[in-house]
């Protein structure tokens, strides 16, 4: 992880700060695209503003990628479409 760039975190939101808080490395300085739905048990915020306010990810740093799209789909090789979203636009180009 200390080399890379960006993080994508698709964990389920239930274990999202439990994990995170084992990374022994510093993911402030991380671009950091999420794929987690719904919020945060522990501080109830949704992924990206627990990000900015546990682990001072600043908003410019953070994006979101969403479906819909369907394990099972997949499965069955249909289309799928993605929707990414982050403040920085240069973001979406990474």
């Amino acid at each position: 992880m200390s080399e890379a760039d960006v993080l994508i975190i698709s964990i389920p939101s239930a274990f999202l700060s439990c994990e995170l808080e084992k990374l022994n490395q510093i993911i402030n300085e991380k671009i950091i695209f999420s794929t987690v739905k719904g919020v945060v048990l522990e501080s109830m915020l949704i992924v990206g503003e627990h990000l900015n306010r546990i682990f001072n990810v600043t908003k410019e740093k953070i994006g979101v990628i969403s479906g819909p799209s369907h394990a099972e789909e997949i499965a069955m090789e249909r289309l799928s479409y993605l929707t990414v979203a982050c403040i920085e636009k240069n973001l979406q180009n990474l």
